[in-house]
């Protein structure tokens, strides 16, 4: 998810691994999940017709640009309340991350390198 929204930006972010149960919240998202997932809507497509607008990547242009015009000079946390809410401090603790990024630990825990 992350490379493709780069690509939508035309950027490389970095990507940094935590082993093991890292602080509460640090490097999590709303969209982080303990295991991968695949959804199959091929029954919907068979049984009701199903046809998606957009795939996943064609879909990211548009989404991506309405995001960044929506935060942009904004607070995080005003833009997505929700998301605020249930996250709390963790939500969008970048400055958290990049404290733990310097220090190569995360809730006692080591963060690994890309290409490590």
């Amino acid at each position: 998810m992350a490379a493709a929204v780069d690509a939508v930006l035309g950027c490389e972010s970095e990507q940094y691994l935590i082993r093991g149960p890292g602080a509460p919240g640090l490097g999590r998202t709303p969209w982080s999940l303990q295991h991968s997932f695949v959804m199959d809507v091929s029954r919907a497509e068979r049984e009701l017709g199903y046809r998606p607008v957009h795939d996943y990547a064609a879909s990211l242009p548009e989404t991506v640009a309405r995001l960044v015009d929506e935060v942009r000079g904004r607070e995080r946390r005003e833009v997505f309340p929700r998301l605020a809410a249930r996250w709390g401090r963790t939500a969008f603790a970048y400055e958290a991350e990049d404290r733990a990024i310097a220090a190569g630990k995360a809730g006692g825990q080591t963060i690994v390198a890309p290409g490590s």
